[in-house]
């Protein structure tokens, strides 16, 4: 089974894989490119700030029947109806798992503003196929990667205000060792150098982390 992968802005990234389509932190519409925007039969939102939890762009890809799985608080932000997921949790939904683990901040990472809190966030693993897909939410290195095998690709921030920065998160790759990263949550000035840094330093191929791009694995 192949996967498209479609990377908007910050966090959302779409994946498509047998005529499904997953939708993580999809945020800021308007700095998307529509015609690449799919509707959604599921969507996952790693924690309850604007720039993952936003509900136009939420009402934009939703459909009918689209199944929404988010945090607790984000319930309390959002008017659609939807599952409560916490970390250590795992279900089977159709074709695929999802496994809901840790995302947050620690005093030693080199995110300045510590705003994301261990009870409160989450990253996902995405079982498909047999391929396990992680996207990490707004993270420091967290102990909890160190317990991550055999993923396929992994989705990791690398903004370095709210998130892991750049060097962390080419270690953290190093750590996690997937097959393919995805840079998400950065600043576009800053993907060239961390390309760079993974291809000197990782075995991990890389994705191209700009806005508004699509790839096929």
């Amino acid at each position: 089974m192949s996967f498209k992968l479609k990377y908007f802005v910050q966090s959302w990234v779409e994946i498509d894989f047998n005529g499904k389509v997953i939708h993580i932190d999809p945020s800021f519409i308007d700095k998307a490119d529509k015609k690449m925007v799919e509707k959604a039969d599921y969507i996952f939102i790693t924690h309850h700030h604007g720039d993952h939890c936003d509900e136009e762009a939420l009402k934009y890809i939703s459909k009918d029947n689209t199944k929404l799985f988010f945090t607790e608080l984000c319930k309390e932000n959002l008017q659609e109806d939807g599952r409560i997921l916490k970390a250590g949790e795992s279900i089977e939904i159709g074709e695929f798992k999802v496994s809901a683990i840790p995302a947050y901040n620690t005093p030693d990472g080199n995110s300045t503003h510590k705003f994301h809190k261990k009870d409160e966030c989450l990253g996902y693993i995405f079982e498909i196929d047999g391929k396990k897909i992680y996207h990490a939410g707004d993270t420091d290195i967290i102990e909890e990667m160190n317990l991550l095998k055999d993923i396929y690709i992994a989705m990791l921030p690398y903004g370095g205000t709210y998130t892991m920065d750049l060097r962390e998160a080419v270690k953290a790759t190093s750590i996690i060792n997937p097959e393919y990263i995805l840079p998400i949550h950065g600043r576009e000035k800053s993907y060239k150098d961390f390309e760079k840094s993974v291809k000197n330093e990782c075995n991990s191929k890389i994705i191209s982390g700009k806005n508004n791009s699509i790839v096929e694995i």
